[in-house]
């Protein structure tokens, strides 16, 4: 009986596709720059105090058929507490994502962030989980001193 040639080559770049695609998870990750690396690059360096959380919700017909919550936007008003790079208003917004898929970040009200990023002449810093912001801790607030020199007060607006 004759074998049969089977065409492997949409198999293949099938197979190869699959392997290339990024998951979500990988979507959303960014290289590890370290707190230095990420002070040194950032225009911005800066802790802040997250006073309240904005949420918007979307009004689809996909989210009204859902039992999971849409989210539109998202931010969160923010106390700026000193600055070791930059200038930075004493309030800010921070503007996340709609959701965790576009890779917004989500602070929680309350908690205290270090911030490395862009603030614009609105007094607003678009939030990005490659912006390489973390939960404040004292540790890395000193690291940040000894690196960037003793941190200033914000900006009065």
């Amino acid at each position: 009986m004759p074998m049969r040639k089977r065409p492997l080559l949409p198999l293949l770049l099938l197979l190869g596709w699959s392997l290339a695609r990024p998951s979500t998870s990988e979507a959303c990750s960014c290289g590890e720059l370290g707190l230095e690396a990420a002070a040194r690059q950032a225009p911005a360096v800066y802790e802040v105090e997250i006073t309240a959380t904005h949420v918007e919700a979307a009004d689809t017909p996909d989210c009204k058929n859902s039992q999971a919550t849409c989210v539109r936007s998202r931010w969160y008003e923010a106390k700026v507490k000193r600055v070791w790079k930059g200038t930075v208003p004493a309030r800010v917004k921070l503007l996340g994502g709609p959701d965790n898929a576009m890779c917004g970040a989500s602070p929680l009200t309350g908690k205290r962030w270090i911030m490395f990023g862009v603030v614009n002449d609105d007094a607003e810093h678009k939030l990005h989980l490659c912006d390489h912001h973390l939960r404040y801790r004292g540790k890395d607030a000193a690291r940040l001193t000894k690196l960037l020199g003793k941190p200033k007060p914000p900006v009065r607006s």
